[in-house]
């Protein structure tokens, strides 16, 4: 059973039973519903095509009702990239998973894949969207910086792992 251990409202928060996988398939639906939908309605990708995945990935961040404090937007993110980065959030994703599996961290893995993935996107795949490269960039930008005070508990190596059956190992000595 994975132990989950995180105050903010998002993926990693306490769960019995593995219940945030609920949490990430709802994150990861909501974006991706609005982007596709104005997609269809109006064709392509267009600047309201990407503002309403810009406005799911803000409403979860900081949500109006629960104080604008929500969670790290990791999942949301995910739905914005199914919806405007079709084939290069997979690398991201497989990225994701790759370094959650050498380091045990969720925060660094996320903050790996979300740095990773603007340059996948414009390099790799060469994005040729000037709001789609803007947009991989700021995606970056705004994991590193909603991740703040991840970064410093893992300097000071109190930075909770993503684990199975250990419970008693939750907290790391250090990176």
């Amino acid at each position: 059973e994975p132990v989950f251990d995180c105050a903010d409202a998002g993926f990693t928060r306490k769960h019995p039973k593995g219940r945030p996988w609920l949490s990430l398939c709802g994150d990861k639906i909501k974006p991706a519903e609005a982007s596709t939908t104005t997609h269809y309605l109006l064709g392509g990708k267009n600047p309201l095509h990407i503002g309403l995945a810009v406005a799911a990935v803000l409403g979860h961040v900081y949500p109006v009702f629960a104080g604008f404090r929500g969670g790290k937007g990791i999942a949301t993110l995910l739905g914005v990239g199914i919806a405007l980065y079709p084939v290069s959030i997979w690398v991201a994703f497989g990225i994701f998973f790759l370094v959650l599996f050498i380091t045990g961290f969720v925060s660094i893995s996320s903050m790996v894949a979300a740095s990773t993935f603007c340059l996948v996107d414009i390099f790799f795949f060469r994005q040729d969207n000037t709001a789609l490269m803007i947009l991989s960039i700021l995606i970056g930008v705004f994991v590193l910086y909603t991740h703040r005070k991840n970064i410093l508990r893992l300097i000071k190596g109190e930075e909770a792992r993503f684990l199975y059956k250990n419970r008693g190992a939750k907290r790391s000595g250090g990176m």
